[in-house]
């Protein structure tokens, strides 16, 4: 066992004096062997700047897994699978497909991916620039930064977005115009106030 340790050692300093770090002519020692580490660095130096490339290409795949469970678990990098095309108004958001007047203020188109299928779970930020368009211009433009819309005139068209991803999201937008065809007048007498209270 003494006869072992001592070469054990030996090996170590030897792989040492040979440049390799301390962590790694252990690893090579322990996995190799004393014997083999001696004998190789005797007769064969190739063979071991081969184990050493290899024990480091090992250290370096392991110590990418490790980072990407620690992304996974810690929540930095959830992945996206899903995606949601929404429409804001001054009367909040709704989701699409959306009919809208052609003298309503315009409002904007949203997309936004989420780490859970329909458009549920975390939110997730977009993997790249978002880019918005519109497949009839004619009927309504959209900003393709900002999403920002502008109506036209009356029709369909639809909307589209998507990150450079492979998650797009559209819908239809649809633009109506109607025309006024008769007209009521409602009276409203009122009563006032003072004779409100009286009654």
């Amino acid at each position: 066992m003494t006869n072992d340790l001592i070469y054990i050692a030996r090996a170590n300093a030897a792989l040492r004096s040979h440049g390799v770090s301390p962590e790694i002519a252990h690893k090579l020692v322990k996995r190799h062997g004393h014997n083999r580490i001696n004998e190789i660095l005797k007769h064969e130096l190739h063979l071991l700047e081969k184990l050493v490339r290899e024990e480091m290409e090992k250290i370096d795949e392991l110590e990418e897994k490790i980072e990407e469970l620690e992304e996974i678990i810690v929540g930095q990098k959830p992945v996206a699978v899903s995606s949601v095309l929404k429409f804001k108004t001054s009367q909040g958001v709704t989701t699409m497909p959306l009919t809208v007047h052609l003298n309503d203020t315009p409002g904007d188109a949203i997309y936004q991916e989420f780490a859970a299928p329909n458009g549920q779970g975390q939110v997730v930020p977009p993997t790249g620039i978002v880019l918005f368009k519109s497949s009839d211009e004619t009927v309504a433009t959209v900003d393709p930064s900002t999403g920002k819309l502008a109506y036209i005139k009356a029709g369909q068209t639809t909307i589209s977005a998507d990150d450079g991803g492979n998650l797009p999201a559209s819908d239809v937008l649809t633009v109506t115009d109607p025309v006024a065809v008769s007209s009521t007048l409602t009276l409203n007498p009122g009563v006032a106030p003072a004779a409100a209270a009286r009654r």
